[in-house]
């Protein structure tokens, strides 16, 4: 994803009698940097992205889990963020190998016949898998909202927008392979024949792509205040349900920050100064995944955390098999729903999102509808 908006400049600055040995390059061009370490980001940025995509794998592995487990199966959100989850690999997989050939340093320090391989593998392969990783994990919240919103303003409103981000973040994959024609100048710089767009084009492209992802997930993170306002549950409760489906908040903040180096970390450096911008690529996707997983995470840990302080209480002992034939899926108890001066009342605190369809406003109805978390 990082490489997307690199901009086709030389990949060496050659020294004459007016330029000043003022950068790396030119400065081992004329010598000065003999015996000094070559400057590698690679092993460090490699390292974050494999923890986020390993953390990400936690997370939706233990996601995946407890559907199955609790006996809910999965749905249209859950295979859509399995699929973000299978793009993420794809980028990052790709990103090591853009490292193993080179990117990371100067230009340079890299083997020229090692450049057409990074363009290819990175700029090329990666840059859309991590665009679909992106926009999929997006969407599949996206999807969690409509799945447990009845409203019809708000499902309208989610669905337009959900459509407006994969329309930018698609036209952001053609992009990658339609900026340069033959295709193959993408990663082919000494190929004479052909033509590439000014790179401010996808420059300012991806800054504004990046700037709607980051403002959708806001949004998408703040709506859970508007659906669960109406609701009636123990305060701790609400707010333990509405800070797990408003972590995407961080999401956009992630997504503004790589959206501002853009246009600042291309350059014939770029082999060096880009590492930053496709670090924080892989950052922004794991953190997506990870956000979308905590309100089902929120719900197991919750009732492990009961089971163990129950079982301690008893015995002075827990066993995992305690936990799965009591508080979870296994014990088949709803809570009492009460319908009182128009508003929804949970006498349970097991409220679960997952497991939740909440009323429609706008509706003439008056009926609440509402599943206990244990079922």
């Amino acid at each position: 994803m990082g490489f997307i908006n690199l901009p086709r400049q030389d990949l060496g600055v050659q020294p004459n009698a007016t330029t000043a040995p003022q950068d790396y390059c030119i400065q081992k061009a004329l010598g000065l940097t003999a015996g000094q370490p070559i400057p590698n980001l690679a092993a460090e940025a490699a390292a974050i992205i494999w923890v986020f995509f390993g953390l990400s794998t936690v997370f939706l592995g233990l996601r995946v889990y407890c559907k199955i487990w609790r006996g809910r199966g999965l749905w249209w959100d859950d295979h859509i963020l399995i699929a973000s989850w299978l793009a993420f690999l794809g980028d990052a997989v790709m990103s090591q190998r853009a490292f193993d050939y080179g990117f990371g340093k100067y230009p340079c320090d890299i083997n020229p016949l090692n450049i057409p391989k990074i363009l290819f593998q990175g700029s090329g392969l990666g840059a859309s898998f991590g665009i679909f990783a992106i926009v999929w994990s997006k969407t599949s919240f996206a999807f969690t909202i409509l799945r447990i919103s009845k409203e019809t303003k708000i499902r309208y409103f989610v669905i337009a927008l959900t459509i407006i981000m994969n329309i930018a973040m698609t036209l952001q994959f053609i992009f990658v392979w339609a900026r340069c024609d033959p295709v193959e100048k993408l990663w082919k710089f000494g190929m004479a024949e052909g033509k590439c767009w000014d790179s401010r084009v996808t420059n300012y492209y991806g800054v504004f792509a990046g700037s709607l992802s980051g403002v959708a997930d806001i949004i998408l993170a703040l709506l859970p205040w508007t659906l669960l306002r109406g609701l009636q549950m123990k305060k701790k409760e609400k707010i333990g349900v509405i800070v797990a489906m408003s972590m995407g908040v961080f999401v956009g903040i992630v997504s503004f920050v790589k959206s501002s180096m853009i246009l600042t970390r291309g350059g014939p450096y770029f082999t060096y100064h880009g590492t930053a911008l496709l670090t924080w690529a892989g950052i922004e996707i794991g953190v997506t995944v990870m956000a979308c997983c905590i309100p089902v995470l929120r719900v197991l840990f919750r009732d492990l955390h009961d089971a163990t302080k129950k079982s301690g209480q008893t015995s002075g002992s827990f066993k995992l098999s305690q936990w799965s034939a009591g508080t979870t899926a296994k014990t088949k108890t709803r809570g009492t729903v009460g319908n009182t001066t128009g508003s929804t009342t949970i006498a349970s605190s097991r409220w679960d999102f997952d497991r939740i369809t909440l009323p429609d406003r706008s509706g003439d109805d008056d009926t609440k509808h509402l599943k206990g978390s244990a079922d």
